[in-house]
């Protein structure tokens, strides 16, 4: 399937694809089913904003529906349209949501708002958790904490043995943080990677770091946002941010 591009999605660019036969079919109907399975159709192109404002509508005919909520409101984070994202992820509170549920798109959000010191917070909240989850706290709390100039003390949080399960790449960046791999050897583990998704995540955690010594970083930071063809991923998503600006 073909996806909708980065530069038209967040740029000025027009849209590069074309309505599937599926997704015309829906546009001509009318009720909630369809209009969802519309958005869902739209999230598959990579079209956030047009599913998330879609997604809207449907919510306000079902109120009631909190996660709803919650997925339109990491819709429109992706789509950097950072205020319904956040009234979003407020109605999502409203209706009784987790709060910690919501911590970590909130974190995420304040991160791309460059709110470091916010966005640490946020991520704290997402305790306790499993050590999946704990891995992606560490990382971005950490990498939160790198930019706001403050201690990475969830570093404390780490040990050699978690179960981070496919999370790996966020535990090299971790594993460079605490020490344990020099990064040097980092960089070359990230040469070898062809998983897209962990070739963003490790080289933007590896990016982070070396920026915040002081050091070259812009060609890493190149080689991360050439990855389009999964630019809706968060660490894409911070990458793409940290060139763009708000």
């Amino acid at each position: 399937m073909d996806k909708a591009s980065v530069e038209s999605q967040l740029g000025t660019a027009q849209l590069n694809i074309s309505d599937t036969e599926e997704i015309m079919r829906l546009r001509n109907l009318d009720d909630l089913k369809s209009r969802t399975e519309l958005a869902n159709a739209l999230f598959a192109q990579f079209r956030y904003k047009e599913a998330a404002d879609i997604l809207s509508e449907v919510a306000g005919e079902c109120d009631f529906d909190k996660e709803l909520y919650l997925k339109i409101g990491g819709a429109y984070l992706t789509a950097r349209e950072f205020d319904k994202s956040l009234k979003a992820h407020e109605k999502y509170l409203e209706l009784g949501g987790s709060e910690q549920a919501a911590a970590y798109p909130m974190g995420i959000w304040h991160f791309f708002r460059q709110e470091y010191e916010k966005a640490a917070d946020s991520f704290a909240k997402c305790l306790p958790c499993d050590d999946e989850m704990m891995i992606c706290v560490v990382y971005w709390h950490c990498l939160s904490m790198l930019r706001a100039g403050g201690k990475l003390e969830f570093l404390k949080y780490y040990r050699k043995d978690m179960e981070v399960g496919h999370h790996t790449a966020y535990r090299l960046v971790v594993r460079v943080l605490a020490g344990e791999t020099a990064m040097e050897a980092a960089l070359e583990e990230l040469k070898s990677e062809k998983d897209v998704l962990n070739y963003c995540i490790a080289g933007y955690g590896l990016y982070c770091i070396k920026k915040s010594k002081g050091e070259p970083a812009e060609e890493l930071l190149d080689c991360i946002l050439d990855k389009k063809d999964l630019w809706p991923c968060i660490a894409y998503l911070a990458a793409w941010n940290d060139r763009n600006g708000l």
